[in-house]
């Protein structure tokens, strides 16, 4: 969704014009308050909402399932232009998952949207086939991304400090979308937990044949993959 307004009781309201710099939704108001906002939005029973902020998703399963949605599309760009916004079919995507597969031609405005077999949404890789590989890449290309910066505070003597930044900020970033993770077997879970071993032994300077399981006892971690249903 582009060009979002303001709602209050009186109806819909443009958003004001700033006198230094652009606006942005984002900086003027939170994604909870635009989540709070999508609340009125016209979706079918047979079609589930889901999404954060301003990025919104719609699935329906069977085999009625391609008119529902087409269905729910037309009602939500009703619902858009009534409010001032609209949508922009070139962030848009179409996604079958299951087998075999089949062709789901759903059009915004006349706008025939692109059918993919795997989309980025909200920085989670989702895949027509269900299978939780493409999520483990991802997964682990975050946490290989902090390494830069675990090389860079190698050189730190306090522990604390590092054992803090693990934890507040390069934990975290593996942990992202856990709920999701929470799905993937016993074998990616340890793959999940050698990525973080090998940026801990980097950021605290420990030899690569460190024992996984001695690294993560001697600095009071639990074994990462056993947080994901936290």
């Amino acid at each position: 969704l582009t060009d979002a307004s303001v709602c209050s009781l009186m109806g819909v309201s443009p958003v004001p014009d700033l006198p230094l710099g652009e606006f942005r939704w984002e900086e003027f108001c939170p994604p909870y308050f635009f989540s709070f906002f999508l609340i009125g939005v016209p979706i079918p029973p047979s079609v589930q909402l889901w999404g954060y902020a301003d990025d919104l998703a719609l699935t329906s399963y069977g085999i009625p399932a391609p008119a529902h949605l087409q269905t729910a599309l037309d009602d939500l760009v009703l619902w858009t232009t009534h409010n001032n916004m609209k949508i922009n079919p070139g962030k848009c995507a179409t996604l079958v998952a299951g087998r075999p597969a089949r062709d789901l031609a759903l059009v915004i405005n006349g706008v025939p949207i692109p059918q993919v077999t795997q989309f980025l949404y909200i920085g989670v890789p989702i895949s027509a086939t269900l299978t939780t590989m493409p999520l483990l890449d991802r997964t682990v290309q975050r946490i290989n991304s902090s390494i830069p910066l675990a090389k860079k505070f190698k050189r730190i003597k306090c522990f604390q400090t590092k054992l803090t930044l693990y934890l507040t900020y390069m934990r975290p970033r593996g942990e992202y979308v856990a709920p999701l993770l929470y799905l993937v077997n016993e074998n990616q879970k340890r793959v999940i937990d050698r990525a973080h071993c090998r940026l801990l032994k980097i950021l605290f300077g420990l030899p690569k044949r460190a024992t996984n399981t001695r690294l993560l006892i001697d600095l009071g971690l639990e074994r990462p993959s056993t947080r994901l249903d936290v």
